[in-house]
């Protein structure tokens, strides 16, 4: 046990070490306080602006909407370069669990009842099992496929990630789609 008074003494020193401490950038200072409801403008996560921004610099027109001081949820579409579909696509925002949720749903539809189902799922599985940034979703109570991708932003929003997850999720989109959309219908003609 170090001493007469125990660690006291170098609590005290620690203590008075902690200005130094703060001023040289060692101690995080304390994060800004989320604008209040009656501060002007309402209160928002704080990184919905720059997610809005994200979104627009991609030309992908978001329309957000804020579900809470803690969540939102924009709304975009885009079409593919073949100009054969409009994929519409969603993120939801969240300061409770520090992420960005981005999907596209419907990427195919496959109840657990056709016959496709089966191959279906085998096949997602190995897509997945080769796809590094988003995965395919199969929801049973409806059939949907859905192709999501999580990214973190518990320290910040790293924009040029946010770019490319979102420009990856519109290619494998726009590159499987047909495959398993065809691969439903081949197997409801048998």
């Amino acid at each position: 046990w170090p001493g007469r008074w125990g660690i006291f003494p170098a609590v005290s020193r620690l203590r008075a070490l902690l200005p130094l401490l703060a001023a040289l950038g060692a101690i995080p200072a304390p994060a800004a306080a989320q604008p209040a409801a009656g501060d002007g403008e309402a209160a928002m996560p704080r990184y919905l602006p720059a997610l809005r921004e994200e979104l627009a610099r991609l030309g992908l027109e978001p329309v957000c909407e804020v579900e809470s001081p803690l969540r939102a949820r924009c709304t975009f579409h885009h079409v593919t370069d073949d100009a054969r579909r409009e994929l519409t696509a969603h993120a939801l925002y969240s300061d409770v669990s520090d992420t960005i949720y981005l999907w596209i749903p419907g990427v195919v539809l496959a109840p657990p009842e056709s016959p496709a189902t089966p191959g279906l799922l085998r096949r997602l599985m190995e897509l997945n099992g080769t796809l590094l940034v988003p995965k395919l979703e199969w929801s049973p109570s409806d059939g949907e496929v859905r192709l999501s991708a999580v990214l973190r932003t518990d320290s910040n929003l790293d924009r040029r990630a946010l770019r490319q997850v979102i420009r990856v999720l519109f290619a494998t989109a726009s590159r499987y789609a047909p495959e398993l959309e065809r691969m439903v219908l081949e197997a409801e003609e048998l």
